[in-house]
C-alpha cells in the first residue's frame, strides 16, 4: 500500500505543460513570422480580453489568453477581467483540475493501460546518460519514469522562472479558484486526453543535453514571452510565437483550437462564461477567435486602462461545500475539497484515498488498514510514513487523541514533500491522514484543519467468546456485529432525496450475507412518516412471485420505531431464508438483513447479529456561528449557511430560504426570511404567533402542538413551538420572529433527544439580525392606507398580498362590504373584489344575510356583475333561513351580468340544501345565465331522488327553451360546454324526451351527437344508423363510440366497415397525439418487430401536419398486436409518433425501430 505524493507535484506540472509546445520546439523558417490576423490598426493593440456576443446570446461571455506560469509579475489584471468573471455565471479553463487529478493518479497505478515507460522509447546509450539526474529530478528509480513525466518536465517553461517571486498557484488555476469561490460553475473545455495526448507522440521531448544541463535557448523564450505578456501585446505574442515554431500548421494544435471553439459554442448557450485559454490558442487563422467569428459570433478585443494585482484583489468569498468521502473497508470517511482518486491497493483491508488540490498546491491523503497489530507503534509509525513517501521527521511525535483512539500528529519530509501527518490505532486498525505540499502550501491554515476535523475513524472490537466483530460507525451512530471487515459502498438513490452506503460481509464458503443498508436523506429533504414507510417494505415482498412472506412484527429499540420482516426467497430452483429489521432514527432509515441459505445452520449467528445490535453517538460536527450569503443574519449552526437550490419560493411574493444542513441527525434546518406587505396588520402578536406556528401543522388531525412560548433574540420579540407529527417520531421545532418589515422562520425535524443538545438550542437561540434595529409596525391597523394604495394602480399589487394575508374578523365586516363592492382602477378590479367577497364568506356572519338584503334594492347597474357573489354569500351560511332570502332575491330581480356559477359553486357539496327552494327556481331554466347552472343541478337531484321528473315538467316551456338555444348554437356551428350538455342529455333522458336527444344526435358537433347518442341506447331508444355511420368515420370519436357501445353490450350497432386494426389504429393515433395541425392520415401497412423480446405487429401510418413554417410529415406507429389478432384495438404501450425524424417511405421498418429503441430508452 504504497502511495507517491510526489506524483502529485508532476501533476501540476502536468496542468500547466498543455501549450508549452507553443514556442518549446526547433524554430521554422523566418518566412513564417507574417502580421496576426488580429490586429486592429489605428487603436491600442487588441490584448488578451475578448468580448463573445451576438448569434442570439443574452449576454455576452469573454475569452482571457493566460500563461501557465507562478511568476508573480503576470497576476497584474486589468479590472475588466475581474468585472468579467464577477458578472458571468460561469469560468472554464483548459481542462478541469479535478478530472486531471484523477486521470495522472490513474495512470499511475501500476496496472493503468497506456502506461509507458521511458527506458521503452528511449535509446540505450541516452537513458544511460539520463540515469542519474533522473533520479534527481524525479526521486524514484530510473526504470519508473514515465514517458509522460519526462515530456512533462521538458516542457515545464515555469521552472525557468524559478527565481523570480512566485504566486502559490499557476495563473489559470489562480483564476479558477477566484471564480469558484465567487460560487460560479467551474468546467474545463478539452478533456483530459487532449492534453494527455500530447505526451503520447512516442518519443521523448527535446534533447539529452537539454535536460542534463538546462535549456538556455527555451529560459530566454520563456522571459522574452512574459514581456510582451506584460505588454498585453497579443499580435507581438502571436508574432513571436510563430519565429519559434509552426503552430500555425501543426496539426494537433488545430485540432485542440476546433474542440475548443465547438465545446465554448455548446456553453455559451447555456450560461455566460469566462474562458481562460493558454493564449497561443487564441489568435491565427486556425485560432479560437477566428473560429467563432466563422460560427457567427462577434468577437471584440476589451480595452482597460486599471490593473489590480491579483494579491491586491477584494471580493466575497464563498466557504465551498466538500465532497464525503467513504473508505473502501468502512474504516474511516473523511470530507476533501472535491472528489478523491482511490487508490487500487490489492487488498480489501486497507484503503487509500487522495486529492490533488490545484488551487492551493495541497495534497490530502487519508487511508486505513485492517488487520490485528502485530508490531510496536514505533515501526506502525515508520512503515506508514514510508508508504506516504515520507523519509525523516525533525521534531518528536506528539500523543493526540480522537474518536476514543491515541495517535500521534507529526511533520514528514521526503525529497519533494513536505507534509503534517496524523497516525491513529486500534486493536485491529491503523489509520494515517496527511495534508502535504512541495513547497508553499499552507499545511496550518484553515483548510487542512478543516480536512482533519472531518476525518471520522470507524473502529472494530474483537468479540469475547467467538470470531465477530463489533463493527463502530460515528459518522451513522450504528454499532454492528460482523463476521469481519464489511465491504462498503456508497451510491444516491435514483430520485436523489437519499444517499445510501451499504455495508455487508459474505461466508462465501457458508452461502450467508450479512448486511447493513443506512439510507440517509440529503439536503432539503425530511421523512415524512413512520409506519407508512415501515410497511412499505413487507408489502413490496408481498407482491412478488418469488417470494413468501412469513411474518412481520413491530419493535421498538432505543426509543427508535422499528419493524421485522421475516420470508422466504426463491430463485434459479434455490431459496433462502431472509431476516430484515428497518429502524428510523431521525431522517435516517436502518436495514439490517441477514440471507443465508439454511435457517437452523445459522440461527445463531442471526440472532448475534440482531440482537447485538446497537445505536451509539453521532459523531457531531464542530458547530460555529455562519452568516447568510447576504449578510443580513448569522446563526449556531454546522455547516454554512446557503441559499435553498430547488425551492419554488419567489423571494418577492414568498421569501428567501436558507438551509443548513445538520449530517449528523441528519437534517436540514430552514431559514424563511420573509417580507411583509408594508398594508398587512395583524390583530394581536400572540393570536399572530400562534398562527403562524399552527401554519407548520402538516395534518391538522394528526400533528399537534405540543408548546409554545415567547422568546426573544437581542431586541426582536417572537414565539417558539414543538409540533409532534402524526406518525413520526421527529418532532418539529419551529420559532418565528419579526424584525420591522421583515418575518424570520427558522424551523427543523429531528427526534426529541436531539433537540435537547446544547448546540441544536442554540441555533433558535442565538440567531441574530445583523441589519439595524427598526420597530415593527405589522400589530398597527392600516385599513385607510390600504384602501389608498388599492385605488393606486401603482401601489395595488402590493396592497392585494396583504388582503390575502390579514387575519379578518366580524368587526370588521361594516368596512368589508363597502370594500367588496367599491371601484377600483386597473385589472386588478374584480381580483380585488372577488377576495373581499371570499374573506366576507369566510367569517360567514348572520350579520352578512341583513346586509346582503339591503344591499340587493341599492345595487346600481354599474355594480350588477356583484349580484351572483352576493347570493353566494348567503349559501355559504348553510342555512334553511339564507337559502329561503336567496330565493326570494333571485326571484325578485334575476341578475344581468355575472356568473351564476359564483352561487351554485357553493351549494355542489350539499343539493339537499338546495332541495326544498329548486322547484320555486325553475321558472329560471329559460335565463340564459342561470338556466344552464339550474340543468346541472336539476341532474344532480334527480339522481339523488332530491327532485322528482314530475315537478321539472311543471316547467317545460321554460326546459324546452334551454334545450332549443343550444341546439340552435351547434346547428349554427357554435360550441358548449362537453359538461353542460353531458348533464342536459341526461335530464332530457329522464323525462323520456327522445325527440330532443334524436335532435342532437343530427347536429354537426360529434361529442355531443356521441353523448346523445348513448343516452338514447340507455333509454333503450333507437338510434339511426346514419348517426353511428358518421360518428364511426370521425377518427377523433371513433374507439370511445366503440368502446361505449360496449358498456351497454351494444356493439353490434358499430359499422362493420370500420371494425378493423387499421382504422382503430388511426383513432389510437389521433388520440395519443398531442401535436395540432394533423391534416391527414395514411395507412401504409403492418410490421413485426420484438418489442421487450417479443415479436409483435405494429400498424405504420404517414401523418401530414400544417403549421406556420409549412407541412411536415412523420411516421406513425399503433400498436402493439399480437401476431395473428384480428382484435381492432392493440395494448397501446408503444402508439404514437416518431418526432425524431421526417417521414421516409424508404426507411420504414429502420423507423420503427429506431421509435421503439427510444422508446424504451424512454421509459428507463
Amino acid at each position: 500500500m504504497t502511495l507517491d505524493p510526489r506524483s502529485f507535484f508532476t501533476l501540476l506540472v502536468f496542468i500547466l505543460a498543455g501549450t508549452a509546445s507553443s514556442f518549446a520546439q526547433e524554430p521554422p523558417s523566418a518566412s513564417s513570422s507574417s502580421l496576426s490576423p488580429v490586429e486592429v490598426k489605428g487603436r491600442p493593440a487588441p490584448g488578451l480580453l475578448w468580448r463573445i456576443s451576438g448569434k442570439g446570446l443574452q449576454q455576452p461571455s469573454y475569452l482571457y489568453g493566460t500563461m501557465h506560469l507562478y511568476d508573480k509579475r503576470v497576476f497584474n489584471f486589468t479590472d475588466s477581467l475581474y468585472a468579467a468573471i464577477e458578472r458571468s455565471q460561469g469560468f472554464a479553463m483548459e481542462i478541469h483540475p479535478d478530472s486531471a487529478m484523477q486521470e495522472f493518479f490513474r495512470q499511475e497505478e501500476p496496472d493503468a493501460s497506456g502506461r509507458k515507460l521511458l527506458k521503452e522509447v528511449m535509446p540505450p546509450a541516452d537513458f544511460a546518460k539520463v540515469r542519474q539526474k533522473l533520479q534527481q529530478v524525479f526521486h524514484k528509480a530510473p526504470e519508473k519514469v514515465t514517458l509522460k513525466e519526462y515530456n512533462s518536465y521538458q516542457g515545464n517553461y515555469s521552472r525557468y522562472a524559478e527565481d523570480r517571486e512566485r504566486m502559490p498557484t499557476s495563473m489559470d488555476v489562480w483564476l479558477y479558484n477566484l471564480a469558484r469561490r465567487q460560487g460560479k460553475w467551474v468546467g474545463g473545455v478539452e478533456d483530459v486526453s487532449d492534453q494527455w495526448q500530447l505526451e503520447e507522440n512516442n518519443k521523448p521531448r527535446g534533447s539529452v543535453n537539454d535536460f542534463l544541463t538546462g535549456n538556455n535557448r527555451l529560459e530566454q523564450q520563456v522571459e522574452k514571452m512574459t514581456q510582451l505578456y506584460l505588454a498585453n501585446d497579443l499580435a507581438a505574442i502571436w508574432a513571436y510565437i510563430k519565429t519559434q515554431n509552426a503552430i500555425e500548421q501543426d496539426p494537433v494544435n488545430i485540432r485542440r483550437n476546433q474542440k475548443m471553439a465547438r465545446r465554448i459554442d455548446s456553453l455559451v448557450r447555456i450560461r455566460s462564461m469566462v474562458f481562460a485559454l493558454g493564449t497561443a490558442h487564441l489568435p491565427g487563422e486556425a485560432g479560437v477567435i477566428s473560429l467563432l467569428r466563422k460560427n457567427g459570433y462577434t468577437v471584440e478585443p476589451v480595452f482597460s486602462g486599471r490593473r489590480t494585482p491579483a494579491t491586491d484583489y477584494r471580493y466575497a468569498s464563498r466557504q465551498l461545500p466538500w465532497v464525503p468521502v467513504h473508505a473502501m473497508n468502512s474504516l474511516y470517511t473523511v470530507e476533501m475539497p472535491g472528489e478523491p482518486h482511490q487508490k487500487d491497493t490489492t487488498s480489501s483491508a486497507s484503503a487509500v484515498n487522495l486529492y490533488a488540490d490545484a488551487t492551493t498546491n495541497l495534497l490530502y491523503a487519508a487511508m486505513s488498514l485492517a488487520g490485528e497489530q502485530t508490531r510496536n507503534r514505533d515501526s506502525i509509525i515508520s512503515a506508514m510514513l514510508k508508504a506516504m513517501g515520507l523519509t525523516r521527521t525533525e521534531v518528536k511525535p506528539q500523543p493526540i487523541r480522537q474518536d476514543g483512539l491515541e495517535g500521534v500528529e507529526l511533520m514528514g519530509y521526503g525529497p519533494a514533500l513536505r507534509a503534517r501527518v496524523r497516525i491513529f490505532f486500534s486493536e485491529l486498525a491503523r489509520y494515517a491522514i496527511m495534508v502535504g505540499s512541495e513547497t508553499n502550501g499552507d499545511l496550518q491554515g484553515e483548510d487542512a484543519e478543516r480536512f482533519f476535523r472531518s476525518f471520522v475513524m470507524h473502529s472494530f472490537k474483537k468479540r469475547t467468546g467467538n470470531d465477530w466483530f463489533t463493527y463502530n460507525n460515528l459518522e451513522y451512530g450504528i454499532s454492528l456485529p460482523m463476521p469481519g471487515v464489511p465491504y462498503q459502498e456508497t451510491a444516491l438513490s435514483e430520485d436523489s432525496a437519499f444517499s445510501i452506503s451499504q455495508f455487508t460481509y459474505t461466508l462465501w464458503g457458508q452461502t450467508a450475507t450479512f448486511k447493513c443498508i443506512v439510507q440517509e436523506v440529503r439536503n432539503n429533504y425530511y421523512l415524512t412518516g413512520d409506519t407508512s414507510l415501515l410497511n412499505q417494505y413487507p408489502q413490496g415482498i408481498a407482491s412478488l412471485e418469488q417470494a413468501r412472506l412469513i411474518s412481520t412484527r413491530p419493535v421498538t429499540i432505543q426509543g427508535y420505531p422499528g419493524l421485522f420482516t421475516e420470508f422466504m426467497s426463491y430463485a434459479n430452483h434455490d431459496s433462502a431464508y431472509c431476516k430484515v429489521l428497518n429502524l428510523h432514527r431521525g431522517n435516517r432509515i436502518i436495514f439490517l438483513m441477514a440471507v443465508v441459505s439454511r435457517q437452523a445452520e445459522f440461527q445463531d449467528r442471526i440472532n448475534l447479529f440482531f440482537d447485538q445490535f446497537r445505536f451509539i453517538p453521532v459523531r457531531e460536527a464542530s458547530w460555529s456561528m455562519q452568516s447568510s450569503p447576504d449578510n443580513s443574519f448569522s446563526a449556531w449552526a454546522p455547516a454554512p449557511i446557503n441559499n435553498a437550490s430547488h425551492t419554488e419560493y419567489s423571494p418577492k411574493t414568498n421569501g428567501i430560504m436558507y438551509v443548513i444542513f445538520d449530517k449528523a441527525v441528519p437534517t436540514t434546518y430552514f431559514i424563511r426570511k420573509f417580507p411583509l406587505a408594508p398594508y398587512y396588520w395583524a390583530g394581536s402578536d400572540s393570536s399572530y404567533y400562534h398562527r403562524r406556528l399552527q401554519s407548520f401543522l402538516e395534518d391538522e388531525e394528526t400533528d399537534t402542538l405540543l408548546w409554545e412560548k415567547r422568546v426573544s433574540n437581542g431586541p426582536y420579540k417572537g414565539y417558539e413551538g414543538m409540533i409532534r407529527l402524526g406518525d413520526n417520531h421527529n418532532l418539529k421545532k419551529v420559532r418565528t420572529l419579526i424584525a420591522g418589515d421583515t418575518l424570520y422562520e427558522l424551523y427543523g425535524q429531528a427526534p426529541e433527544d436531539s433537540w435537547e443538545t446544547d448546540d441544536r438550542k442554540q441555533f433558535f437561540e442565538k440567531f441574530v439580525i445583523n441589519t439595524p434595529y427598526k420597530p415593527t409596525t405589522v400589530f398597527t391597523e392600516k385599513k385607510e392606507a390600504l384602501l389608498a394604495a388599492l385605488k393606486d394602480p401603482a401601489r395595488n399589487r402590493e396592497a392585494v398580498a396583504a388582503i390575502a394575508m390579514i387575519n379578518w374578523t366580524a368587526k370588521d365586516l361594516p368596512w368589508l362590504y363597502k370594500a367588496m363592492l367599491d371601484d377600483y382602477p386597473g385589472d386588478g378590479q374584480e381580483t380585488i373584489n372577488n377576495l373581499f367577497f371570499e374573506k366576507v364568506g369566510i367569517i360567514n356572519d348572520p350579520s352578512t344575510e341583513t346586509f346582503v338584503q339591503q344591499a340587493w334594492t341599492t345595487l346600481p347597474v354599474s355594480s350588477e356583475r356583484y349580484r351572483y357573489q352576493l347570493l353566494a354569500l348567503l349559501a355559504q351560511r348553510q342555512t334553511p333561513q339564507a337559502m329561503q332570502l336567496m330565493k326570494q332575491l333571485l326571484l325578485q330581480h334575476p341578475p344581468s351580468a355575472g356568473s351564476p356559477w359564483a352561487l351554485f359553486s357553493r351549494l355542489q357539496s350539499n343539493p339537499a340544501l338546495l332541495a326544498p327552494v329548486f322547484p320555486d327556481l325553475l321558472p329560471l331554466l329559460a335565463d340564459t345565465l342561470a338556466g344552464r347552472i339550474l340543468i346541472v343541478f336539476a341532474d344532480k337531484l334527480l339522481d339523488s331522488s332530491l327532485l322528482t321528473g314530475s315537478t321539472l315538467l311543471r316547467n317545460k316551456k321554460e326546459l324546452y327553451t334551454q334545450a332549443e338555444y343550444v341546439l340552435r348554437t351547434l346547428n349554427n356551428g357554435g360550441t358548449t360546454e362537453f359538461w353542460y350538455g353531458t348533464h342536459l342529455f341526461r335530464v332530457l333522458g329522464r323525462l323520456k324526451e327522445y325527440k330532443w336527444l334524436k335532435q342532437f344526435t343530427r347536429q354537426p358537433d360529434n361529442r355531443h351527437a356521441l353523448k346523445a347518442a348513448m343516452q338514447l341506447l340507455q333509454q333503450k331508444q333507437r338510434v339511426d344508423a346514419a348517426v353511428l355511420k358518421r360518428l364511426a368515420a370521425d377518427s377523433s370519436w371513433r374507439l370511445q363510440l366503440y368502446q361505449e357501445l360496449e358498456s351497454l353490450q351494444q356493439e353490434s350497432l358499430f359499422p362493420q366497415e370500420y371494425y378493423s386494426q387499421a382504422a382503430f389504429g388511426e383513432s389510437e393515433l389521433v388520440m395519443a397525439q398531442p401535436e395540432e395541425g394533423l391534416v391527414k392520415i395514411s395507412y401504409l401497412g403492418e410490421e413485426l418487430a420484438d418489442l421487450v423480446g417479443q415479436p409483435r405487429k405494429f400498424l405504420l401510418y404517414r401523418l401530414d401536419f400544417a403549421g406556420e413554417k409549412g407541412t411536415a410529415s412523420h411516421l406513425g406507429i399503433a400498436g402493439p398486436y399480437a401476431p395473428g389478432s384480428t382484435k381492432p384495438w392493440s395494448e397501446l404501450e408503444a402508439t404514437g409518433v416518431l418526432w425524431s425524424r421526417p417521414f421516409d417511405p424508404a426507411r420504414l421498418k429502420a423507423d420503427l425501430d429506431l421509435y421503439l429503441k427510444e422508446l424504451i430508452e424512454k421509459k428507463q
